[in-house]
């Protein structure tokens, strides 16, 4: 179920012309020497609420960029992956179709935590990269869920 979103998501990054490279899973490399990088995998899953007939699952996710952060001068690293950022989170807000049974990203928080992006540094493969995690949840509607009480 979550496939169809990280499959969707994973095309429209894409489709951006931003990235070189979007991965599906946590990457042991990255290929580009200059420009950004995306990866997207389940960091959990969680049901924070039941009704009489159905379980509400959230999979925090999470969606990493990189980019190589001595190839450049700092301020052309931290001003492109800001940008990076911001051309992705716009992206997640759109009015795009996640496919299969998603029914949102829980971008404010209903079900848990907001939408955050988190900055550091990450060793892969002999290379330092300047990254940014953007954690959030992803809403699936249940399918085929009659009773919660067997």
């Amino acid at each position: 179920m979550i496939n169809d979103a990280y499959i969707q998501i994973q095309g429209h990054l894409a489709k951006s012309g931003y990235f070189q490279e979007v991965l599906i899973g946590e990457p042991v490399s990255v290929r580009p020497e200059n420009g950004h990088s995306a990866a997207i995998w389940t960091i959990g899953v969680r049901i924070p609420a039941t009704t009489c007939t159905k379980a509400i699952r959230v999979y925090d996710t999470k969606i990493r960029l990189y980019a190589r952060a001595f190839q450049r001068d700092s301020k052309q690293v931290e001003l492109g992956l800001a940008d990076a950022v911001f051309r992705t989170t716009s992206e997640l807000l759109g009015e795009f179709d996640l496919g299969g049974h998603v029914r949102e990203i829980d971008i404010g928080g209903m079900y848990g935590a907001p939408l955050r992006a988190l900055w550091g540094y990450e060793n892969l493969d002999n290379s330092v990269y300047r990254i940014c995690d953007l954690d959030m949840g992803i809403i699936i509607a249940s399918v085929n869920e009659t009773s919660m009480a067997r």
